[in-house]
């Protein structure tokens, strides 16, 4: 059933059993700030296998010094890996919001800090890939702290 069903079917119990509607809408709220659609083992492995394949690239393109779009796929790289974690985990993973909320709850989860600082890393590649302002060092530096979060992000999934 889609989440919209999934609503639906949770907001007719709520009028069902004589309760509130506004209470019964509260209750989907709260169960869809958290909910992603659930998707197949393959989906997981998509993501995970996007972010490895990225990963690859941003090398590739760093070793041509190509720095905008090995910033760009660094940034991916580290996306698609959050996404699988959040995939398998049924967080929602729809927008940089989303990617952030999987972050902190992993850094919680796991008291690894590191992954913030890491995907902060990555996030700074992204801005590069718009404003081309790093030079090669730092991109080839930020791009092992990318490494360094697919790494323990890819062991979770």
């Amino acid at each position: 059933m889609s989440s919209t069903g999934q609503r639906a079917a949770r907001l007719a119990r709520t009028r069902s059993s004589g309760r509130d509607l506004a209470e019964g809408a509260e209750e989907v709220s709260d169960v869809d700030a958290d909910y992603a659609d659930p998707m197949t083992t393959e989906q997981v492995v998509h993501y995970r296998d996007l972010s490895a394949e990225y990963l690859r690239k941003a090398k590739l393109h760093l070793a041509e010094d190509d720095l905008t779009q090995a910033s760009e796929k660094g940034w991916g790289a580290a996306a698609e890996a959050v996404k699988a974690v959040a995939q398998e985990r049924g967080w929602r993973h729809e927008g940089h919001r989303d990617l952030w909320q999987t972050l902190r709850a992993l850094v919680e989860e796991l008291g690894d800090t590191e992954l913030r600082l890491d995907f902060t890393h990555a996030q700074s590649l992204h801005v590069n890939f718009y404003e081309a302002a790093m030079n090669r060092e730092e991109v080839e530096e930020y791009l092992q702290h990318v490494e360094r979060l697919v790494g323990k992000l890819h062991s979770l999934v």
